[in-house]
């Protein structure tokens, strides 16, 4: 939840954290304390004075000459890259210049072959193509720092924990936890020297790695992290953090159906969010707590709650609040309570338009993991290959020339090359397979997400079809608009014919040639049996069936 805004701060903190530190250093600093450090650390902190110096011609020249006189061949490269590319991000160049600048030094270390380099420019690349709002290429680009830094031969990730923060991050925002997991539990473990706040850093951190356990259902660790949180807040009694960390504790009970243990943390948690305007925050903490209170009996203090939640949805600055669908079913479900069935159906409504957004969000949100990852795999593929070929191209010219020398060894080097051509035949099949297995999990994921997707949408049909019996029960008018929305729900979960076409596609690259042979042994199945089957091939049960083929459960036992 929190995460929108830890951005925001992170530039604020390391800003004030490099304006202390040009202080400190004054204008006779030497930068003799990069003669003290080895490796990645001496790299990081001469990153951070190069970064420093970028907007002062004095500093960037004094800098300059102690890179001539006392760097190595890294440290030089990483002085004119950085300087360039930091000095476009400061008179604000267009993303594509920035893209252009990052891609001329990455190719330089590509050719060095220096994956600390390497690691930079890939993550600066994967936040500008961010900015273009090109995500497959911000994650790909994300993936390739990723390897780079994992090149590190002491596994440490070249110190880099702010950047595998930040690229967790991007991971979780993009909704695929297990990546995001992998990252910042890396970037805790090496809380390195890089961190201006370690404090800071650590809390934020644990937050993240708290909040994808929760995501993922696994409620112990995503206590036991939001309680490191917590403790970490309290340390520096950071009010903040202290609300934030208390609220998502709350969430693991109020998930698990703990709705005693649940409140007071809540309550405690929104009354510091309050004081701090944390609108992401307080509107998803005020929807959990009142239905938590109307689980607990606690009716009177439902009204305010949904007020101030709808109150922080429509200040919330972030584009395209999430909250929003939660919202109108809490309150759908307060009116019901109440015995309101037609405003009930009227915020279900709502409840079904947000949903819809959400739903699209999501679709797009999986096609651009799963460009970013195809793309990223087909390149990765493709180098594995080009090594090969050119280790093969040098063994044959190494062949050649040894033959001028002495002719007899003609025939050893002849068998070796048919051996060599038979070993690179067989390493590229297992490439294709490789990347047939990977294609093999997208189409699975497909198949996954398409069918929760449409029982997810089949629970709010349900709850939408209760309202419509209720005010029907009583005699109350149902409008045509009303029976149109419930008939379009119904019709949207239903597999058209060009649905079952797309379908088939996902479901015969997981299960190959099972439609044709169900086929050529029965042709007298009909359409609906072969459907049916299909299904129960995927463990997809009745009441799901029927649902999905717009029939009752019923006809399809």
């Amino acid at each position: 939840m929190t995460h929108r805004n830890v951005k925001r701060f992170c530039v604020i903190l390391l800003t004030t954290w490099l304006l202390i530190m040009t202080g400190l250093r004054g204008e006779a600093q030497q930068y003799d304390t990069l003669l003290t450090l080895k490796g990645a650390s001496r790299y990081n902190l001469l990153f951070i004075y190069v970064r420093d110096a970028a907007a002062d011609a004095v500093a960037t020249k004094k800098i300059s000459g102690w890179v001539s006189q006392n760097g190595d061949k890294t440290e030089k490269e990483l002085f004119t890259s950085i300087i360039e590319l930091v000095q476009l991000e400061q008179r604000k160049a267009p993303a594509e210049e920035q893209l252009a600048a990052s891609e001329k030094y990455l190719q330089r270390a590509i050719k060095e072959d220096n994956p600390y380099l390497k690691a930079i420019l890939y993550y600066f690349k994967c936040d500008r193509y961010k900015q273009l709002k090109m995500y497959n290429k911000s994650i790909e680009n994300s993936l390739y720092s990723v390897d780079e830094l994992k090149k590190d031969p002491k596994g440490e990730y070249f110190e880099q924990s702010w950047s595998l923060y930040m690229m967790g991050l991007d991971f979780y925002h993009y909704k695929d936890y297990d990546k995001a997991l992998e990252l910042s539990l890396a970037a805790f473990k090496h809380n390195n020297i890089n961190n201006p706040n370690t404090l800071f850093f650590l809390k934020a951190c644990s937050d993240l790695i708290g909040m994808i356990y929760l995501k993922n259902g696994v409620y112990d660790s995503a206590k036991n992290w939001l309680d490191t949180t917590l403790m970490y807040s309290q340390q520096q009694i950071d009010t903040v953090w202290i609300g934030i960390a208390t609220g998502n504790i709350g969430s693991v009970y109020y998930l698990q159906q703990q709705y005693g243990k649940a409140i007071p943390l809540y309550e405690k948690a929104i009354s510091y969010c309050r004081k701090y305007n944390l609108w992401d925050n307080i509107a998803p903490f005020c929807i959990n707590l009142a239905d938590c209170y109307m689980h607990t009996g606690n009716s009177t203090a439902v009204p305010a709650l949904l007020k101030e939640a709808d109150y922080a949805n429509r200040n919330d600055y972030t584009p395209g609040p999430r909250n929003y669908a939660a919202y109108y079913k809490t309150a759908a479900a307060w009116y019901r309570s109440q015995g309101n069935a037609a405003l009930a159906l009227q915020y279900m409504d709502s409840a079904n338009v947000y949903q819809q957004k959400q739903d699209g969000e999501f679709s797009i949100i999986k096609k651009t993991q799963a460009e970013a990852k195809l793309a990223y795999r087909n390149k990765e593929l493709e180098n594995i290959v080009l090594k090969q070929e050119e280790k093969r191209g040098k063994l044959i010219q190494y062949g050649l020339m040894a033959a001028l020398l002495l002719v007899a060894l003609i025939s050893i080097l002849f068998f070796k090359r048919v051996n060599l051509r038979h070993q690179l035949k067989k390493e590229k099949l297992e490439h294709e397979k490789l990347k047939t297995e990977e294609e093999l999990h997208l189409a699975l994921t497909e198949i996954k997400d398409f069918t929760w997707h449409i029982l997810e949408k089949n629970k709010l049909i349900e709850t939408y079809t209760e309202e419509i019996e209720k005010l029907k029960s009583q005699n109350s008018s149902i409008t045509q608009d009303q029976l149109a929305s419930l008939e379009a729900m119904h019709n949207a979960t239903v597999l058209t014919d060009d649905e079952w076409t797309a379908f088939k596609k996902m479901f015969e690259k997981v299960h190959p040639g099972f439609l044709q042979r169900l086929k050529l042994n029965y042709p007298d199945l009909t359409a609906a049996e072969t459907r049916y089957l299909t299904f129960t091939k995927l463990n997809i049960n009745p009441k799901e069936m029927a649902a999905m083929l717009g029939v009752s459960a019923e006809a399809v036992r």
